[in-house]
């Protein structure tokens, strides 16, 4: 592990400011608070300590003072969480604590489900913005009793601010290097004595994280969000509520782009060839009646959401190391769902002194995936089964009965138990027609019609024992299930064989933990050991990506272990340190007898780092200024991951991730400014990386291999400045 000076020079003048803090301002230990964490993990809020699983919570405090103004900077952040993407792949692959796919099949195909007021949404474009938040809750672990499909892994759990009775809100941007450029406005009004509304609104662009070598080394492209959310909030009286959001996003002119990891941040492809974007809406509404210690809530949602990404399949650097020619090529993808739910809870209110919640939910989801075609100077590309127009059509349906309660076996001792069914049906369509200059012979259009249906439990039990009046101690057995499938990429329709669905994924995960709360310290910790051991989950690869796009889907058995400690502490009002360390040893235990992955038994798991740590320090202080009034408010986050391997045949490493983001600025009657900088060091680690086998000479190829991928963007340094009305 390579130690780096930065850090320590940047928490030694956190140390300064706090050892002089009494020059500023009196004795301010009536001010000192705890830091008990509340949580949402279970649809009502609670103690962090009442819950029987981590729960990794960040408030809109924490959000701002660590930069994570996106899904993708959130994860990154997290002990714990390996994350596949380029940023911009609207099939990028979660993680959470070494269980997922081991390479996504599928959009369907997600081991961790992300939640938005109450409303699954699909994974997506990692770079959705995390707009106007109240709070993000990442829990993990199986979450199948209360949140369904496919959260075998765990939840991302994300909640926007309420609209309220105060005119309130905030305008403000930020300019940095790099064409960093934000713009953001936040709005809160009441309506009428009943009504009130609120409409947050960002736009954000910023310079590629590659340079074009076909473009006079320029940034690749200049990626473009614009995200908006309008918001309303009805109490007509005190035990009915209802609160209704729309979400919109559009991504522009990002780029989905691979290239050699050797030799830096350069790409080479022609100007303007690559343009990935998308469009995504949510509307949720919650509406919720209560009663004393009793709560009926109906949650519905409605989403549609578009990606389309093309340009060359790979660039000319790739092309040059495994050809020695630079063969052109051009592909096009597009990925379109709709998707409806419902949900009906009856359950306990937070005020309530036992936990439970009962309810039933439906879901029903339509997603089209199509190939618009392609070509390539690549040899034999005439007999390539991705030499042809694919249309594929995914319909999900979903009904599932769930519930779950807390209640006290002794005075000290607590169980929880939840058990959830669901049944789940698939359909399958797919459409095959070659391009013009396919040699194949045979058919030169095809179809496949499958179903799948399936029932299935989900459950845990858990056990809190209360040590004390500040430790708990606690263990719980969790069952997830993932269900079969489809595969985006399958091309044994090519040659008329129906697709081979992947099976059911099952996980069976054991956590033994503690949680504290202790006060004369102003700590709370949470060290917990994790054991997980997985049945089916899913690899998708290329069978020899250096010849053909022929693709397989198998199913492996893998077993994650390891452990985890999550700490926060507040010696008084003005500091707040977090910190986190992780170990997950991950690996494969079985894969089919005549695998074509290049995988192994014994075989790391890819994207998952061994070791893991986090240090985030927060400083907040009122002092004179010129005579004038302000808050100094400084932060300081680091992030570290140790190496992990690439692909499943690990061939290769990718390399240590490094990150520091830090913020200095003041708060004032004014306006809030601050100088801020992202990944400080210029540590420019992969996001992810992909493996080419060497072609051998008579193939028409170099006899080299590739190792490919995208790295993390580079240093950002920049200015922002908000005022609040």
């Amino acid at each position: 592990m390579e130690f780096h000076f930065w850090p320590a020079i940047g928490w030694s003048l956190l140390a300064v400011a706090q050892a002089s803090r009494a020059v500023f301002a009196a004795d301010t230990k009536e001010d000192v608070l705890t830091v008990e964490s509340t949580v949402n993990a279970r649809f009502v809020p609670e103690s962090n300590r009442a819950i029987p699983f981590t729960v990794n919570p960040l408030d809109a405090l924490a959000l701002e003072h660590r930069q994570i103004k996106d899904c993708q900077s959130l994860l990154w952040q997290t002990p714990g969480v390996a994350v596949n993407t380029d940023g911009q792949n609207p099939e990028s692959s979660i993680k959470i604590r070494g269980v997922g796919s081991i390479n996504q099949v599928s959009n369907d195909d997600t081991s961790v489900v992300t939640m938005l007021n109450g409303v699954s949404v699909p994974q997506g474009n990692l770079t959705n913005r995390l707009l106007d938040i109240e709070q993000v809750d990442i829990l993990k672990g199986p979450q199948g009793t209360l949140f369904g499909r496919n959260s075998e892994a765990g939840v991302i759990n994300i909640i926007s601010n309420k609209p309220t009775d105060i005119f309130a809100g905030h305008v403000g941007g930020e300019g940095g290097t790099h064409g960093h450029a934000l713009a953001q406005m936040v709005v809160n009004t009441p309506l009428t004595d009943t009504l009130n509304g609120r409409v947050a609104l960002q736009d954000a662009r910023q310079d590629s994280a590659l340079n074009n070598q076909q473009d006079g080394d320029k940034p690749l492209s200049r990626p473009q969000n614009l995200s908006g959310r309008a918001s309303l909030g009805w109490q007509p009286d005190e035990q009915d509520s209802l609160f209704f959001t729309a979400d919109r996003q559009r991504q522009r002119h990002n780029a989905s782009a691979m290239t050699l990891l050797a030799g830096g941040d350069k790409i080479s492809v022609p100007k303007g060839s690559i343009n990935d974007g998308g469009n995504d809406t949510t509307l949720t509404l919650n509406w919720q009646h209560r009663w004393d210690t009793l709560l009926l809530s109906h949650i519905s949602g409605w989403g549609d959401y578009y990606h389309v990404s093309s340009g060359p399949a790979i660039d000319a650097r790739i092309s040059q190391r495994l050809f020695g020619i630079d063969y052109d090529s051009w592909r096009m993808f597009s990925n379109k769902q709709t998707q409806f739910s419902q949900e009906l809870r009856l359950g306990s209110t937070e005020d309530s002194p036992l936990f439970w919640v009962s309810g039933i939910n439906y879901l029903h989801s339509g997603r089209t995936h199509r190939f618009n075609g392609g070509w390539s100077e690549i040899p034999d590309w005439d007999y390539d089964p991705m030499n042809a127009q694919i249309h594929r059509r995914f319909t999900h349906h979903s009904v599932a009965l769930f519930g779950e309660t807390t209640f006290p076996l002794t005075e000290r001792l607590d169980v929880t138990t939840g058990l959830r069914h669901s049944w789940e049906k698939t359909d399958y369509r797919a459409r095959w027609r070659a391009n013009p200059g396919y040699a194949n012979p045979g058919a030169t259009a095809q179809a496949d019609n499958q179903s799948l249906s399936e029932g299935f439990f989900t459950g845990r039990i858990g056990l809190n024992y209360l040590l004390s009046d500040a430790w708990n101690v606690y263990s719980t057995w969790s069952r997830g299930h993932k269900p079969g499938g489809f595969s985006n990429w399958d091309t044994s329709i090519a040659s008329g064989e129906p697709s081979t669905p992947y099976k059911a994924a099952r996980v069976d995960s054991v956590e033994l933990g503690a949680k504290a709360l202790i006060s004369q310290l102003k700590l709370e910790v949470n060290p917990a050991l994790f054991y997980s051991r997985t049945r089916n989950d899913h690899y998708f690869a290329l069978i020899d990506p250096s010849r053909s796009f022929a693709t397989v889907t198998e199913n492996f058995d893998t077993e994650s272990k390891g452990a985890e400690l999550s700490a926060s502490w507040k010696p008084d009002a003005d500091v707040m340190v977090s910190l986190g360390l992780d170990y997950t040893r991950a690996t494969i235990t079985k894969l089919p007898a005549n695998s074509q992955s290049g995988g192994r038994e014994g075989n790391r798991i890819p994207d998952v780092p061994l070791w893991g740590a986090s240090l985030a320090t927060d400083y907040s202080r009122p002092m004179q200024l010129a005579g004038l009034p302000v808050v100094l408010d400084a932060s300081l986050n680091y992030r570290y991951s140790s190496q992990r391997e690439a692909d499943v045949g690990n061939h290769f490493r990718l390399g240590e991730t490094h990150l520091l983001n830090a913020r200095l600025g003041f708060k004032s009657r004014w306006g809030d400014a601050w100088l801020w900088s992202t990944n400080l060091l210029n540590h420019r680690s992969p996001v992810y990386g992909f493996y080419f086998p060497a072609l051998a000479p008579q193939y028409g190829g170099t006899g080299r291999s590739a190792h490919v991928g995208a790295l993390r963007e580079g240093r950002v340094a920049g200015i922002s400045y908000q005022y609040h009305f």
